[in-house]
C-alpha cells in the first residue's frame, strides 16, 4: 500500500526483466537447460550433463539459495528486486565450470545424496515421513 499501484508495477517490471535476463543467460551456459520458458519471478533449470544437485551445493557455498526440485531433477531461483543479476550469473558460470570439472568424481554428496535416496523410497514412505514432518513443525 505504501508504494502504490505505480510503485508495485515498477518493482514487478524490474523483477520480470531480471528473471528474463537470467533465463536468457542460462540458455547460453553450456551444460544447463532452461525449463521456464517465460519467467516472471521464478527461473527453473536443469542439466543433461551433470547432476544438478551438485550445482545447488556449489552455489550454496557461494552464498546463493537455490531451490531443489524433483521429477525432473532441477533447480529454481526466485528473483527479487534485491538479487544482483550480474553477480548471480558470474557465480553460476563459475559453479557450472567447477561441477563440470568434477564429473569424473562419482562420489555422491550433499543434496545429490539426499535427493537420490528419496527417489529410491516407495511413495507411501515419503508421504508418511512428510506428513509427520509437517505435523511436528506445526506443533506449538
Amino acid at each position: 500500500m505504501s508504494i502504490g499501484e505505480s510503485g508495485y508495477q515498477q518493482r514487478a517490471r524490474v523483477i520480470v526483466e531480471a528473471a528474463r535476463r537470467i533465463a536468457d543467460a542460462i540458455k547460453s551456459i553450456d551444460g544447463l537447460k532452461l525449463l521456464t520458458l517465460k519467467p516472471t519471478i521464478v527461473v527453473c533449470f536443469t542439466s543433461d550433463v551433470f547432476n544438478i544437485y551438485r550445482l545447488k551445493d556449489a552455489m550454496s557455498k557461494m552464498g546463493w539459495s537455490l531451490n531443489p526440485l524433483q521429477k525432473p531433477a532441477a533447480l529454481n531461483v526466485c528473483v527479487t528486486e534485491n538479487l544482483d543479476v550480474d553477480e548471480f550469473l558470474h557465480d553460476l558460470r563459475t559453479a557450472v565450470g567447477e561441477v563440470k570439472a568434477s564429473i569424473p568424481d562419482q562420489q555422491k554428496t550433499g543434496t545429490e545424496l539426499i535427493y537420490n535416496a528419496i527417489r529410491m523410497l516407495p511413495p507411501a514412505a515419503v508421504a508418511f515421513a512428510m506428513h509427520r514432518f509437517t505435523d511436528a513443525s506445526l506443533a506449538p
